[in-house]
């Protein structure tokens, strides 16, 4: 958290760069990244907090060629680590690369990122969220007789989203589809 604080500074007139690069080490502290690897890795990671079934997917290219596949915030996170790796690195950074695919500026993005993994380790340590975990309980009960749907229904990811409401920042990121309803339900 200390990371997170330094990059939100009040009054401090930090350029961009700093920030991102201090934003960036404050999610290698709060997801314990490897030594190695660590763009890829973070990917991974953030893919596996930032959970949406409607989320788009995109490939990105490491080096030798090799691609890997990952949903819009994996590829958000994959974004955010290089332009840190080239910052530290000292090269060239346009300010075009401040701003992610959707036009939207990397900053405010990544707080919003930085927010959902903080809560969803929170949660998971159960530090709060007691009445998501009632939620969970409830709808599984109440779904427990009706039949599979295309994909599995995971009531505890239900609870979060209905309460904390992360697919709406993935729907206005672009990250994810609005759902649509079956047409007799418009």
């Amino acid at each position: 958290m200390e990371w997170f604080r330094l990059a939100h500074l009040d009054g401090a007139e930090q350029p961009d760069a700093t920030k991102l690069i201090t934003m960036a080490t404050a999610f290698e502290s709060l997801l314990d990244l490897p030594d190695f690897d660590k763009q890829a890795e973070f990917a991974r990671r953030i893919q596996g907090f930032v959970l949406d079934n409607r989320m788009r997917s995109d490939v990105r290219r490491r080096r030798r060629g090799r691609t890997l596949d990952l949903s819009f915030a994996g590829c958000w996170a994959w974004d955010f680590y290089g332009i840190r790796s080239r910052l530290v690195n000292g090269e060239d950074v346009s300010g075009a690369d401040f701003r992610i695919e959707t036009g939207a500026p990397h900053l405010p993005v990544t707080d919003l990122v930085y927010r959902e993994c903080l809560l969803r380790q929170l949660l998971e340590l159960q530090c709060f969220g007691a009445e998501i975990h009632e939620s969970a309980g409830r709808m599984e009960r109440a779904v427990a007789d009706l039949p599979e749907g295309p994909e599995p229904f995971d009531a505890l990811e239900w609870a979060i989203n209905h309460h904390l409401q992360f697919d709406r920042i993935h729907e206005a990121l672009g990250w994810s589809e609005r759902p649509t309803l079956p047409e007799a339900e418009q």
